[in-house]
């Protein structure tokens, strides 16, 4: 952020009740532009998962659009880390890209973080998540599964006890 330039963040507002909403559930709706995020919000959704790319699967959105949203709404704004469409495998150059754009999305407001990555055998790549998780810390995380679901109990218990799971899973 350029020096004298203000990163105005509003507080997320986060509804009361078990699961974090009145009912037991959380409408989190994916949005790729500052009027989708506002007519998420009027249409009761509870957090925002802020991308760029939907039809990719949903790729990391400019910071430019992320702090235009924070200002325009109230609720969390959870912004995807992903560098690119296509597979979750990740270059070291591509992880360097994501750990940056974690440092930039803190930097300007998001509420939490999305991203995945897996291993070349389908399998959630443990060792690169705990240290995004690290560096996305104190902000929540949800794990994006992306296209390959976890068949190994034991990687299904390590999605429940670290991230927040996105997808219902079926073991």
């Amino acid at each position: 952020m350029k020096k004298g330039a203000s990163c105005e963040r509003k507080p997320a507002w986060m509804p009361s009740g078990k699961a974090g909403a009145p009912n037991g559930f959380l409408m989190e709706v994916c949005v790729d532009s500052v009027e989708s995020a506002v007519n998420a919000e009027r249409g009761g959704a509870g957090r925002i998962e802020l991308c760029a790319g939907l039809l990719e699967g949903g790729t990391t959105p400019s910071m430019g659009i992320l702090q235009v949203v924070k200002q325009s709404v109230q609720i969390p704004v959870f912004v995807m880390i992903r560098p690119r469409g296509g597979d979750f495998l990740y270059s070291d150059r591509e992880i360097e890209v994501m750990k940056a754009d974690i440092r930039l999305a803190k930097l300007y407001g998001a509420d939490g973080l999305v991203f995945g990555a897996l291993t070349e055998d389908g399998h959630i790549d443990k060792d690169l998540c705990m240290s995004l998780v690290a560096l996305c810390r104190p902000l929540p995380v949800t794990f994006h599964r992306g296209k390959t679901i976890p068949r190994a109990s034991s990687e299904v218990n390590f999605v429940n006890r670290d991230f927040l799971w996105e997808d219902k899973v079926d073991v």
